[in-house]
């Protein structure tokens, strides 16, 4: 989707993403973000303003339990934090960006019979219970919105992975609070609840717990079942538990985990940037280098992967490719002090001092972390002292 240039809508505040979104990929939403002022960050802390709550479906995970990102973001907002959380579309209605995706889309009943990959009887039967809400056009004839498809398919994926319906209706009880106005899956559950009867028949052919063969028996025994394959994790989902064993330094996992989210959107930039970073941390430096490049070919702005892509390439001994990395991280940032220092580092050991010191000078200017302030002045008064006669 094009990102247009428009003011700051977010003033440099720190926003983060949960849940599939419907009208793009994570790594397309961050490029939009970062266009209208924001700062992207993969999880909810102290400094984020902003979540970002995708409306493919709802966001649970795949226990039925709302995602980290949300249940965060909601305690601290309840703890007097400033952060608002919005959905999706109230998002493209702040920007005035249209979506073009299914999310704006109506489906027929043999578009949806197979996007679901279930028969007509079975569509209807589901309508007729009130699990899913059609919208009739002018002539009558009834279509379904993409928020009725997703919450569907999310229903039947956490009920065959094994979640009880009164387990998903008490996540989504407590989302509620949060998304008043993404209340879809909630009454189709609770009407699924509170009139019909929901079994399972098992791969014999026998009822069984959720976990295998799905039958929802609405009129009589000999009602059709549906096979529901096995819930495979988000990406998001995926992000996350990668995303903790990086946090607490568990390098194999993490990459094993960042892999298998590439391989199921492989254009985002985000992922390629954060298995990178699990690669520099185990002294993989090619493979580190590998997966930042990808991240800059998705994603050219992206100033954080080409300053790890700088950093790599100067532990590689690449002093030509490091200073060009690092260049283009700060012509693609509106500041960064931490790039400014990397540059005057490589500089420096080419023997480029006068450079070097330009380039601690402006790390100073611009940074406002102590630690790495500290470091620029000792370096920048080191290279001073030497450069004194005898």
């Amino acid at each position: 989707m094009a990102v247009p240039q428009l003011q700051s809508a977010f003033d440099e505040q720190e926003v983060v993403a949960t849940g599939r979104f419907a009208s793009m990929t994570h790594g397309q939403l961050r490029k939009l973000i970062l266009a209208h002022g924001g700062c992207w960050a993969p999880q909810v802390t102290l400094r984020t303003r902003w979540l970002m709550v995708g409306q493919d479906g709802p966001p649970l995970d795949r226990a039925g339990r709302w995602t980290k990102n949300l249940e965060r973001a909601a305690a601290l907002r309840d703890a007097g934090q400033p952060l608002e959380i919005l959905t999706e579309q109230r998002l493209l209605d702040r920007l005035g960006v249209a979506a073009d995706s299914p999310a704006q889309r109506q489906y027929s009943i043999v578009e949806l019979c197979q996007l679901l990959g279930i028969s007509g009887r079975m569509l209807r039967s589901w309508s007729a219970a009130g699990l899913i809400d059609p919208i009739d056009d002018p002539h009558g004839v009834p279509y379904f919105d993409f928020s009725q498809v997703a919450a569907a398919r999310k229903l039947c994926q956490l009920m065959a992975s094994g979640v009880s319906l009164a387990g998903v209706k008490r996540a989504l009880t407590q989302v509620r609070q949060w998304l008043p106005d993404d209340q879809s899956l909630l009454s189709c559950l609770a009407t699924c609840t509170s009139e019909r009867t929901l079994l399972l028949r098992g791969a014999d052919g026998r009822l069984a717990e959720p976990g295998g063969q799905l039958m929802f028996d609405f009129e009589e025994p000999t009602a059709p079942t549906v096979a529901i394959p096995p819930s495979a994790q988000t990406v998001e989902d995926l992000f996350e538990e990668a995303f903790d064993h990086e946090q607490a330094g568990r390098w194999m996992a993490a990459a094993r985990l960042y892999r298998q989210a590439i391989a199921c959107e492989p254009d985002d930039p985000v992922l390629h940037f954060n298995l990178g970073n699990v690669y520099a941390a185990q002294q993989q430096t090619e493979a580190a280098i590998d997966c930042y490049q990808s991240a800059v070919e998705q994603d050219p702005a992206y100033a954080e992967a080409w300053n790890n892509l700088g950093n790599a390439c100067a532990r590689q001994q690449r002093p030509v490719a490091a200073i060009a990395a690092l260049q283009q991280a700060i012509a693609c940032s509106h500041g960064y002090p931490a790039a400014h220092f990397n540059l005057a580092e490589t500089y420096a050991e080419q023997g480029r001092i006068d450079l070097a010191r330009r380039h601690w000078r402006q790390c100073l200017e611009e940074t406002t972390d102590e630690h790495l302030s500290q470091s620029a002045l000792e370096r920048l008064k080191t290279s001073l002292r030497m450069a004194l006669p005898e």
